[in-house]
């Protein structure tokens, strides 16, 4: 009885062992992989809050459309809300007065389909204009896809919608 018992414990240990290898593997290859993402964007933030004498930053994202842009959702001046596009050489900022809001756009977009499960909302620029990006999954009678939609940053105007194929 013992031996059967002590032949649990060991079978135990070994397999808890292998678990606590791999998870510990697995979060070093995670962050050795997200390092760059992490440095390039705390990098972005950084140069915006400088040169744009930010107050404060509430999000921080990557876009990546005809080159990558960061875009920074930030505090600027007496408690104004700005949202910032960043590329390697430029920087474009407007007032989140100027333009619809992240709620406006999910608000928006639903309206179209309510069927929409969104799945992203970001600020962006495609073909020259600034914009927000609904990414968003829709299931037809056909089939269940991913969609990219664009809505112009100012007033809201549907720009394009990409959609992607089918997932097997």
């Amino acid at each position: 009885m013992r031996s059967k018992k002590w032949r649990w414990v060991k079978s135990f240990l070994l397999i808890a062992g292998i678990a606590a290898i791999l998870i510990v593997f697995g979060a070093r290859f995670y962050h050795t992989i997200q390092t760059p993402l992490w440095s390039s964007l705390s990098k972005a933030e950084a140069a915006a809050v400088e040169a744009l004498e930010l107050t404060s930053v509430s999000d921080v994202e990557r876009f990546v459309s005809d080159q990558p842009y960061t875009v920074i959702t930030a505090t600027y001046a007496e408690d104004e809300e700005v949202i910032v596009w960043m590329w390697s050489d430029g920087l474009h900022m407007e007032r989140q007065a100027d333009g619809l809001t992240k709620e406006q756009i999910i608000e928006l977009a639903l309206q179209e389909n309510s069927a929409k499960e969104l799945l992203r909302v970001i600020p962006g620029k495609i073909h020259g204009e600034y914009v927000w990006e609904v990414f968003y999954e829709l299931e037809t009678e056909q089939d269940r896809r991913k969609y990219y939609d664009y809505y112009r940053f100012a007033d809201g105007k549907k720009i394009e919608t990409y959609r992607l194929a089918v997932e097997r």
